[in-house]
């Protein structure tokens, strides 16, 4: 703790910096990492573990997708049977696709069907190109799903990256990869110029039309119901019928769309615009675009000379000059689709089922503390009041690990679909695509099952899940410097209490108060709560918008990161409340003892630890992308920020007012 401090640093000037300033000057970001961090070394400590255990031979009688997984990963570090199956297996997806124009001399505009082409392609990802389409809980119902269609993702990380200027060297970085992935599969290097040129400026367009991240928040003006006629009389280049018809069918699939199906236009002015767009576009520009969304998804599975072409983007994107070992890229693949095959694993040999029992009880008292800050607050009415308290009991935690993780027979189940051998990691990951495009679309007709995890058990993470009310802390990030079993309070509550607190608040911040305790997309606050709100949630958005990213030299996005903005000024106020309480009653009021060689108090070392957790360096094209892309503040924001309006801090650190710790204006919602 004492090695990342800079104690020449006043607190009450900059507390990042002295919280973190040592491990900042004794750090180096590696040339394969675009961010260097605590979180991130827990993270890498994680992916060791699990190369370990994945690494361990496959035993008689293992549960069958265990097996599948570590033939996964065997497949995924087997780099000679990749160089050895070379392109030859993509090419034959590409003329499934209907051939990549750009590559085949043989391509025809007269042969191609736009709704062919998306299906064709929509087999292998939830992420298509063009719109996006999927089965998802019904935000007003959600014991029910429903089919969505919204914007798309792109290719860059979102559409900012589009519309810097043509000659943008991030966007011309983009255009070269494409381009050079096109003459890999074999295009004539003139043509693939011009054709990637032409599909960029076609990109551009779609980026145009589409509403930024900053401007989706907002779930009521999301949530569009209409019928497939409505959508089809507003964009009538695509013949919608046919093509969610054939949704319904992919894959094998046999669900029948219903006549006045119900869909939420999450964007109806992007499909109106998408129409006439398309119609004015060439259909081998169209074509050429949908497969190279296809094609980019593909470098990790194919030999080293591709993936060197994505590295020079990286590098370009982010600023890493060399790729992440192969084995860490295996082993996360691996966690990430495999996650509760490898989360058995990974639970059996490092995670004590202790962990669940103390962080359950750190949820109880977190939970108090949060009706607490609702019912001492001034701006809320006493009707809003209570059905905020009800919404905080209502909330679900789901600790470590999901049930099912010891029961072969359910984990078998998940993914018993998915076909995986030892030596082809490019048909591993097409098996792995398809079964995930066909379960989405399967779950349309199927009963909402409301305690399903959503992430691996071995993921560095906490989430809150509005539609569900659920918080959930995977066993991957239960570990120090969040959580240790022999860890006095003040740092538990300063690191997995701070993080509860924080996924907790997410249920009443901006995105999160909109949906009441059954996870319904609801006003179920008064006018009067809601605009006091407002105005609060204001505060903070301006706050956090005039703090500048040094790496980037560009402000933070305050509108972007305002719901975890909320959040993180929230869940420290909880936690701390829930601390000094627990010193109350389980100590008696005795304060605990402070580490050994350090001369703070319990309270000073609880807003350490906190702060350290954040300790880190980035790449600044990396915090760039961060900046235009992540709802999260940066490192430094999320420590200076909400202590900065927290009187408990600056009693602690004796900051006087005026200081930058402890400045006169204070933006406090949930406090």
């Amino acid at each position: 703790m004492m090695k990342s401090m800079d104690m020449t640093v006043d607190p009450c000037a900059d507390f990042f910096e002295y919280a973190c300033g040592g491990w900042t000057r004794s750090h180096v970001i590696p040339e394969d990492k675009a961010v260097l961090g605590t979180f991130y070394t827990l993270r890498d400590d994680v992916d060791i573990k699990l190369k370990a255990v994945l690494e361990q031979p496959i035993a008689a009688g293992e549960w069958e997708a265990i097996t599948k997984a570590k033939q996964y990963y065997q497949s995924c570090i087997n780099l000679t049977a990749i160089e050895d199956i070379n392109l030859t297996e993509p090419m034959v997806t590409l003329n499934e696709l209907g051939g990549w124009p750009v590559v085949s001399s043989s391509w025809s505009e007269s042969s191609f069907n736009l709704e062919d082409v998306l299906l064709t392609t929509r087999k292998y990802t939830n992420s298509p190109p063009i719109f996006d389409s999927y089965a998802y809980t019904d935000s007003k119902n959600p014991d029910a799903r429903i089919l969505y269609v919204d914007q798309p993702g792109f290719g860059m990380p979102n559409r900012e990256y589009y519309l810097k200027g043509r000659n943008d060297k991030t966007l011309l970085a983009y255009e070269q990869f494409a381009t050079e992935m096109a003459v890999m599969f074999g295009a004539n290097e003139a043509t693939a110029k011009n054709d990637m040129k032409d599909m960029v400026d076609f990109e551009i367009k779609l980026a145009n039309i589409s509403l930024p991240s900053a401007e989706r928040r907002d779930e009521d003006k999301l949530y569009n119901l209409r019928t497939i006629q409505n959508i089809a009389s507003s964009s009538p280049a695509i013949n919608w019928n046919k093509y969610f018809t054939n949704l319904l069918r992919i894959n094998g699939l046999d669900i029948t769309l219903g006549s006045g199906e119900n869909i939420i236009s999450r964007n109806p002015e992007y499909l109106s615009l998408l129409s006439g767009i398309l119609t004015d576009t060439p259909k081998r520009t169209v074509a050429n675009y949908i497969v190279w969304r296809y094609v980019a998804r593909l470098p990790n599975a194919l030999p080293e000379r591709v993936r060197d072409i994505q590295t020079k983007y990286r590098k370009a994107l982010v600023g890493t000059a060399q790729v992440a070992p192969r084995w860490k890229t295996c082993a996360g693949a691996a966690n990430s689709n495999f996650g509760l095959a490898v989360g058995n694993l990974f639970i059996a040999k490092y995670f004590g089922a202790e962990a669940k029992v103390d962080v359950e009880n750190m949820i109880k008292q977190l939970r108090v503390a949060m009706k607490e800050l609702i019912q001492s607050n001034d701006w809320m009415d006493t009707t809003t009041k209570d059905v905020a308290k009800e919404k905080a009991d209502y909330i679900k935690p789901r600790i470590g690990y999901p049930d099912e993780v010891d029961l072969e027979s359910k984990v078998n189940k998940e993914y018993v679909r998915i076909h995986v051998t030892s030596d082809d990691f490019y048909k591993n990951t097409l098996s792995i695509w398809i079964n995930g495009v066909t379960k989405n679309i399967k779950d349309l007709r199927e009963p909402v099952d409301k305690n399903k995890w959503s992430t691996p058990p071995a993921t560095v993470n906490a989430f809150y899940d509005p539609q569900t009310n659920q918080i959930m802390f995977p066993a991957g990030i239960l570990q120090p410097p969040f959580y240790h079993r022999n860890y006095p309070d003040y740092l538990n509550f300063g690191g997995i209490g701070y993080v509860i607190g924080h996924e907790i608040t997410h249920g009443f911040d901006d995105s999160g108060r909109r949906y009441d305790k059954q996870g319904k997309l609801n006003q179920w606050w008064t006018d009067t709560a809601i605009n006091n709100f407002k105005s609060k949630a204001e505060c903070i958005q301006n706050q956090y918008g005039n703090y500048t990213v040094a790496a980037a030299n560009m402000n933070l996005n305050g509108k972007l990161t305002l719901g975890e903005n909320i959040a993180d000024n929230g869940g420290i106020r909880e936690s701390f409340k829930a601390y000094r309480k627990l010193v109350a009653t389980k100590h008696k009021g005795k304060e605990e003892k402070p580490l050994p060689g350090m001369e703070f108090s319990p309270n000073q070392l609880f807003f350490l630890n906190a702060a350290q957790v954040w300790c880190g360096i980035i790449r600044p094209k990396e915090a760039v992308r961060r900046i235009r892309v992540d709802p999260h503040s940066d490192a430094r924001s999320r420590v200076v920020g909400p202590l900065q309006n927290f009187d408990e801090f600056s009693k602690t650190f004796n900051c006087k007012a005026g200081t930058y710790m402890n400045p006169t204006k204070k933006c406090v919602i949930w406090g």
